[in-house]
């Protein structure tokens, strides 16, 4: 960078990204910056932020709900004055790093230079299936979709078992009239005529939220999505076929890898635990109650009776997606989920809640090391491969955690904001050992409106 125009723009600390880790290093970094002592002539390092989205995602209410754990929410904003110092924000996509010459490219042609380069570049949703009948929730921009195409849905289908999926589900269905009077005036009540979603759960796992519950844990919160009768707790599905069974590596599309979302590569962040209230805000906006009727009872083969308009398919995954251009083949439904166990559902609308994928297409992976799953591999100080570069959020890949058996990467928004501020303090020389963060995995949400640690 010491040889080229001085039109360009140059940062000393410069952070690709505008999510939760993103923001969060950004912070830590002026927090840093502000409390170091230096000469009083001495103008303060320039700080850059890259983000492809005028929107920013901010971490606010930070409760502490152990001597270790914290809780927090996530909020958009759009106003950076209030939240940064002196950082600029500059608006675009990323397209290349170049490590060796310290510049980011951008989409528009231009160039920044920098010292030192944190990624955090976030996640994408990793579809099943690549067509229109199947989408993923991983920006406000997708929840606004999803709310817009549930209007005219008579039949949904949700692949998942995570965090996305059992929310998505309890938003859809929970019973309303239990809320308080507050929370009935905010969701605004509608004399609209009601319409019924009949919902297929395509669930790999032998019961609900494998991913964060032990059984007695996944019990527990059964009774809040099935409230007039409690289903057996390890339900026995029809068995998948020895095919599926037997190879491990095939994906819940048929191949070995799944194939991924190509339409949208914009460098965003996850969307956080708020993305309900803005789905239900749209819902009810829009004046459509999707509480569906009582006397309508849709029984699951492999559970008995459920929450109306559910049926469960435990134990399986999803073999194939086919579009029928002539919906007189699938009874007007547009799209066939096939099933590996035999079983094949017609719908509207998949939702695909199947993991992320690293927004890691712009990183020179002969320079930079990638991991596994594409995410940029990182020390226990954050950084990369290459010393002048560091990585934090979804973005990255702890390879630093491989041998311990007590923490696991799961990319989520506690570890991105952790990530982001451990980051920061080693691009300033402030590193510090990980700690408790890095030993124990633990982790504060809500699951069916109940808290869970």
């Amino acid at each position: 960078c010491a040889h080229t125009p001085t039109s360009r723009k140059r940062f000393h600390y410069l952070v690709i990204g505008g999510g939760i880790a993103g923001v969060s290093c950004i912070g830590e970094i002026e927090r840093l910056i502000v409390g170091t002592k230096r000469e009083k002539d001495r103008p303060l390092p320039t700080v850059g932020l890259v983000t492809c989205d005028a929107r920013l995602k901010v971490a606010r209410n930070l409760k502490k709900r152990t001597e270790k754990i914290f809780s927090l929410d996530v909020r958009e904003i759009t106003d950076t004055s209030s939240e940064f110092k002196f950082t600029k924000v500059v608006k675009g996509n990323v397209t290349a790093i170049r490590p060796d010459r310290k510049i980011v490219e951008l989409q528009d042609g231009s160039t920044i230079c920098f010292h030192k380069l944190c990624i955090c570049s976030g996640a994408r949703p990793s579809l099943i299936d690549d067509n229109p009948f199947v989408v993923g929730i991983r920006d406000v921009d997708s929840v606004l979709d999803l709310a817009r195409r549930l209007q005219g849905t008579k039949r949904l289908c949700i692949v998942g078992n995570g965090g996305i999926a059992i929310e998505l589900v309890h938003a859809l269905f929970r019973d309303r009239s239990s809320s308080s009077n507050e929370s009935r005036a905010v969701e605004g009540e509608t004399k609209c005529q009601r319409k019924d979603i009949q919902l297929d759960w395509v669930i790999r796992d032998r019961m609900l939220g494998h991913t964060f519950l032990d059984r007695t844990s996944s019990a527990f919160l059964l009774p809040f999505l099935f409230p007039e009768k409690d289903p057996d707790l390890t339900p026995k599905a029809s068995r998948p076929s020895p095919t599926a069974t037997n190879s491990k590596k095939e994906s819940v599309c048929g191949s070995t890898e799944r194939p991924m979302n190509h339409t949208n590569k914009s460098l965003d962040g996850s969307l956080g635990p708020y993305w309900l209230a803005c789905l239900d805000e749209r819902l009810n906006g829009a004046s459509a109650n999707l509480r569906p009727k009582q006397d309508t009872v849709a029984c699951s083969k492999q559970t008995g009776p459920l929450q109306p308009n559910i049926k469960m398919h435990f134990e399986t995954e999803v073999s194939r997606c086919v579009v029928q251009r002539d919906e007189m083949k699938g009874n007007g439904f547009p799209l066939r989920v096939e099933l590996k166990n035999g079983d094949t559902i017609q719908c509207d609308l998949l939702v695909s809640a199947t993991g992320v994928v690293p927004n890691t297409e712009f990183v020179p992976g002969d320079i930079i090391k990638l991991g596994p799953d594409g995410g940029v591999c990182i020390s226990e100080t954050m950084q990369t491969s290459h010393p002048n570069i560091f990585a934090a959020g979804d973005a990255c890949f702890c390879s630093f955690a491989s041998d311990n058996p007590t923490w696991l990467q799961m990319r989520l928004w506690t570890q991105a904001h952790t990530m982001g501020i451990y980051a920061a303090r080693a691009m300033l020389g402030q590193g510090q050992e990980l700690g408790f963060n890095f030993d124990v995995f633990a982790h504060s949400t809500h699951f069916f409106g109940q808290p869970v640690v």
